[in-house]
């Protein structure tokens, strides 16, 4: 809800400076934009189930090639092709307006899911450096497990796939590094450095209060947290 859900800033994402912003731009570029519908998430069709047979994992398939060849059909066929350069226009523009607004030059995309690589890789505007952050299978399961109420097989069972399916994908970009975010957690400014140098970027360490920075963070809960 737009009118009570909370940006990291403290502010409701209705009234949000940040995301306001970016609607402008947006609206200047005709496409559309909510702040509680970012716009660059391939969705081809309402149904989130259909959706991800027409743009993730197939059910009960795990084949690089049908799923290639799906693709392909869909970006030559007019209404879901249109829908996707869409969708193309709004990741360049978002990415483009985070770092113009941020004055970076690097954009890091936290994705649940692998698929969208493929789409982002076929645009020129966008030089892709994956970066796999895994963590203990015992911490997402325990969480699958408090959160959602599965048993522990079935939260395992999940996670596999998942797993399966992300470096499956991977074996399509020779260049990704792998982290681990228990060594993230151990050794936060060596890792940091690996993964700043893997940007292209000078490393920083961390200052230990995250709050010390403008950002404007969706999702988890403890974006509100107020200790460093």
């Amino acid at each position: 809800d737009v009118n009570s859900f909370q940006c990291s800033c403290g502010a409701v994402l209705k009234t949000c400076p940040y995301f306001v912003k970016i609607a402008e731009i947006f609206g200047r570029n005709k496409l559309p934009f909510a702040p509680n519908d970012v716009g660059p998430g391939y969705r081809l069709v309402d149904s989130a189930r259909i959706n991800q047979y027409l743009t993730e994992s197939l059910p009960y398939i795990r084949c690089t090639g049908i799923e290639k060849f799906r693709d392909w059909v869909l970006r030559h066929t007019p209404g879901f092709a249109n829908k996707i350069e869409q969708n193309n226009r709004a990741n360049v523009l978002f990415m483009q307006s985070a770092v113009a607004l941020a004055g970076a030059r690097v954009f890091v995309d936290a994705d649940k899911s692998p698929y969208r690589l493929r789409y982002l890789r076929r645009l020129p505007e966008i030089n892709l450096h994956p970066l796999y952050l895994v963590r203990d299978p015992r911490g997402v399961v325990t969480t699958f497990m408090e959160n959602r109420g599965w048993s522990a097989a079935l939260a395992m069972k999940v996670w596999i796939k998942e797993q399966l399916d992300i470096l499956r994908v991977l074996q399509e970009f020779p260049g990704f590094i792998r982290v681990c975010y228990e060594d993230l957690c151990e050794d936060v400014d060596g890792t940091l450095a690996r993964i700043h140098r893997f940007a292209g970027v000078t490393p920083q360490p961390f200052s230990g209060d995250f709050q010390a920075v403008e950002h404007h963070i969706l999702g988890n809960s403890m974006r509100l947290d107020r200790i460093g």
